[in-house]
């Protein structure tokens, strides 16, 4: 029987909410009018979808690099890359943590 750490358990969660309606990524809350857009607020550059922050988000080109070892990633990338560099990648950005209050993280695990 395989045992989950409550932070794993938080960060899976987190992972699942970037690609649902749930997500703090404002191109999903735009369309739950959470948000007055979907651009991403860290590059100005595009709409902030799951697939953007993930793979190329310039605001996050050096984490990336630093966790993943890529700049920029394709599909094909993201889906050979170890599942402990995404999740690395994901909490070292903090960008899905739904605790975040006035900017200042509030981890709960």
């Amino acid at each position: 029987k395989a045992v989950v750490s409550t932070q794993s358990t938080g960060i899976f969660s987190s992972i699942y909410s970037s690609a649902s309606i749930s997500s703090p990524l404002n191109y999903f809350q735009h369309k739950t009018a959470g948000s007055r857009t979907q651009i991403c607020q860290h590059c100005m550059e595009e709409p902030e979808t799951s697939l953007h922050f993930l793979r190329e988000c310039v605001a996050f080109a050096i984490i990336r690099l630093l966790t993943t070892g890529q700049i920029v990633m394709n599909w094909k990338q993201i889906v050979a890359t170890k599942i402990n560099l995404i999740i690395d990648f994901i909490a070292a950005t903090n960008r899905l943590n739904h605790n975040v209050i006035l900017g200042e993280p509030k981890f709960i695990y």
